[in-house]
């Protein structure tokens, strides 16, 4: 799965910030083939498959020791390209920071700082 996923060129911290995507922890445990006595849900499974472009079940089936199916066009992520990754999280960080600035100045109002 660590290969595949570095054939993409998708780092963990990409592919964990990805919608419906586990934690970068259950990326780890799964790529090292820690997943033992079902510590690892199947849907965490089904969302590594499909941010590596597989069908669903194709997780279960490399810990089955068998090998992963390539995903159809229709169930490619949705927008889920690198780059497409890449905008959504830089627009998200303007938000953090649009959102931290309007904080900052409610607090230095409410202070007396800023004249209301």
């Amino acid at each position: 799965m660590r290969q595949r996923r570095e054939s993409l060129g998708l780092f963990l911290e990409t592919v964990a910030a990805l919608p419906g995507s586990p934690s970068r922890s259950v990326w780890t445990i799964v790529e090292g083939a820690g997943q033992k006595n079902g510590t690892v849900a199947v849907t965490s499974l089904r969302g590594i498959a499909k941010a590596l472009r597989w069908t669903a079940d194709s997780c279960e089936r490399i810990l089955a020791g068998g090998d992963p199916e390539p995903a159809s066009v229709n169930e490619q992520p949705a927008g889920g390209s690198l780059e497409d990754a890449w905008a959504e999280l830089r627009r998200m960080g303007r938000e953090v920071h649009r959102l931290a600035e309007a904080v900052d100045y409610l607090a230095r109002q409410e202070e007396g700082d800023v004249a209301r």
